[in-house]
């Protein structure tokens, strides 16, 4: 087969179909642009209004840069891929952050989210506690010790990241096509394909952090549900079981949305050769594309959902009212 055959073969297997194209374009397109307006609007929102100035809130900020920051790399550089597969023309500096900047970003949001889901466990279960570790310099130096975290762990990522071409012409002539330099993660040295980096990565950001989440939220049920009986007001427990539902919500969408491509990860190690996983990748990939940027999506639609108080700022915000935001109806210590 010749060069030309080859280079024309594989751009013909390049999926999807140029109908599923539009749909993927359209549906990406609603989300970057909902997504990024939507998550600057919760930064303003926190940042116009000093009473919502919370240790939570600084997390929900962060979170917040993230998921605009993983919108803006992502969802742009991802419809490039799926229009322009072959070659990859951007070089390997674009590519590598391509990689890496998702993934450094993606990091951070899974442990922002232990973090304040930690700050709520110890404001309701333990509130003498969360009172003597109170403070927003310790939200902050929490936060940035997340950043650098998720970045440090990002980093075999972005240096297994490259633009290569994957196809040898003639055979065995250390040639490579470059009408087909693809983006992609490559272990293309000695010390990356002894790094079990995917492995590590679904253990440390998905499955230890589920079953961290799984034991707190659990426990602040239960200790919501005692309450019930000590003399608490029903506004006071309506209150804390609204901002529960609201954390809880994120978290549960966050693991819903996140779970197939770290699962995808495990199956492109350990399943890759298996022919019914090799006839289904492609659309595992659109699904696993989907979910990743849907998440970073849906927060802040979560936040005014859930919330009467984001709700009540988002609505200030929105028609340049400076009126405080603070609602009797949600108590200091479940502050959202």
């Amino acid at each position: 087969m010749s060069a030309e055959d080859l280079i024309a073969h594989f751009t013909a297997l390049a999926f999807p179909s140029d109908e599923v194209l539009i749909v993927i374009t359209v549906v990406y397109g609603i989300m970057l642009i909902t997504g990024v307006l939507g998550n600057i609007l919760v930064c303003v929102v926190i940042a116009r209004h000093p009473e919502m100035q919370t240790a939570t809130n600084y997390y929900l900020f962060s979170l917040a840069i993230a998921d605009v920051t993983t919108l803006l790399f992502g969802v742009i550089f991802e419809l490039y891929h799926y229009w322009h597969k072959y070659p990859w023309e951007l070089g390997v500096t674009v590519c590598k952050l391509r990689v890496f900047i998702p993934e450094a970003t993606s990091n951070a949001s899974v442990l922002t989210i232990l973090a304040f889901s930690m700050e709520r466990y110890l404001a309701i279960c333990h509130p003498l506690v969360a009172y003597t570790m109170s403070g927003l310099k310790r939200a902050l130096r929490i936060i940035i010790a997340v950043w650098l975290i998720g970045f440090v762990f990002a980093l075999p990522y972005g240096f297994a990241a490259d633009a290569k071409s994957f196809m040898e012409y003639p055979s065995e002539s250390g040639k490579f096509l470059p009408e087909l330099l693809h983006c992609n993660v490559y272990k293309s040295n000695y010390l990356l394909e002894m790094l079990p980096f995917e492995e590590l990565s679904s253990v440390i950001f998905f499955f230890i952090p589920m079953a961290i989440l799984i034991v707190l939220y659990t426990r602040i049920g239960l200790a919501i549900k005692r309450r019930v009986n000590v003399g608490e007001t029903p506004t006071a427990q309506a209150s804390k079981k609204a901002v529960i539902r609201m954390l809880t919500a994120v978290v549960t969408w966050f693991f819903i949305c996140w779970a197939p491509l770290h699962l995808m990860r495990l199956f492109d190690r350990y399943l890759l050769e298996f022919e019914l996983y090799e006839k289904s990748r492609n659309w595992l990939f659109i699904i696993t594309g989907f979910s990743f940027f849907f998440n970073a999506t849906i927060n802040p639609i979560l936040y005014n959902i859930m919330s009467a108080k984001y709700r009540k700022a988002f609505k200030n915000t929105l028609c340049g009212s400076s009126s405080s935001v603070d609602n009797k109806n949600e108590t200091q210590t479940v502050e959202a």
